[in-house]
């Protein structure tokens, strides 16, 4: 699901960038493809007279439009109104043309009409189809839905995503019920801020484990260790004369990289993959805008590291406990 709704809000943002690039494409299909088709279907049509000027006032309108000059703000709505009105008048058992045994013809107009809301009413459009609002009356689904995300490190980049369909709850509200815009506002400002701040704190514990499993690979290769292997060494010696079970064997520097299979992942390597994953949903989008509010995802992730490295900070300085005057600051070896 995740990957869906991240489909759709891509696909929304991409459209809503390149707006004139799609205006031109539709203009031009409009002109040097809709109308000559729709001129091919009703050429000999046989149409009572005022059925016969609304299909000519829809060849002249695609006809004359002015593909050179993309500035020009071009408005189709007379013509959907037309199309529209073509359709009542062909829709009583009095009328000398039925639509529906002209097949060609309400699909052609159906087209163009679509063809025409894609130059004139982008906006509109993207709202009627991919408008997520319905989702604020399932708020329990979204949840379980947005922790089965950040649970696997295939749809984690995705759980952003959670966040920004937050900013399509603000569209149940309608003019009838002014007193639910406040509240409908606010349960999708904290939505929001609850899922950045669910995924900022992910990315900041997998990074911790990650950091710490590097730290234990790095005292592996320190003279401390080296002397650990030795007397391990030695103790089994001694229990083998004595005839007893020698200890488990103390894992050796890099044999985390001995794999049989390149597919094969370590843990550190899961949580590598776990924090990578977080930490490119978090980088997704600069901002995000929820009711007239601004979220910055990558603000969330610096304030949980600037709380991990403070206690990590706090830990390694404050050695006595509650006693923060009589301190001993410890090797970093230590």
């Amino acid at each position: 699901m995740a990957q869906l709704l991240d489909g759709i809000d891509t696909l929304s943002r991409l459209i809503k960038t390149y707006h004139p690039i799609v205006k031109r494409y539709f203009l031009q299909y409009l002109k040097q493809s809709d109308c000559i088709e729709l001129r091919h279907i009703i050429q000999n049509f046989p149409a009572p007279e005022e059925e016969s000027l609304l299909l000519t006032s829809f060849i002249d309108k695609l006809g004359g439009l002015d593909i050179t000059n993309l500035e020009a703000e071009e408005n189709f709505k007379a013509l959907r109104i037309d199309w529209q009105r073509l359709q009542a008048y062909t829709n009583v058992s009095q009328s000398q043309l039925q639509l529906k045994q002209h097949e060609g013809l309400a699909i052609c107009m159906n087209t163009i009409e679509y063809h025409s809301r894609c130059v004139d009413s982008m906006d509109i459009l993207l709202k009627e189809v991919t408008d997520l609002s319905n989702l604020c009356f399932y708020q329990k689904f979204i949840q379980d839905s947005f922790q089965k995300c950040l649970e696997r490190s295939d749809t984690a980049p995705y759980s952003v995503v959670y966040a920004g369909v937050c900013s399509h709850f603000i569209n149940t509200c309608n003019d009838y019920c002014p007193e639910e815009h406040c509240f409908i506002g606010k349960k999708s400002i904290d939505l929001a801020n609850h899922f950045l701040d669910m995924t900022a704190r992910e990315a900041q514990r997998y990074l911790e484990l990650y950091c710490l499993e590097r730290l234990q690979m790095h005292m592996h290769t320190h003279p401390s260790f080296g002397a650990q292997l030795m007397a391990e060494a030695r103790n089994n010696k001694e229990r083998e004369a004595k005839k007893e079970r020698p200890a488990p064997p103390i894992p050796l520097p890099g044999a985390e990289s001995k794999k049989s299979k390149l597919e094969e992942m370590t843990q550190m390597d899961k949580n590598f993959a776990k924090m990578v994953s977080h930490l490119q949903a978090l980088n997704t989008l600069p901002n995000l805008v929820v009711w007239q509010h601004t979220f910055a995802p990558r603000e969330y992730i610096i304030h949980h590291l600037d709380e991990l490295f403070n206690r990590l900070i706090s830990q390694h300085i404050f050695q006595e406990g509650d006693n923060r005057y009589n301190y001993q600051v410890s090797c970093p070896i230590d």
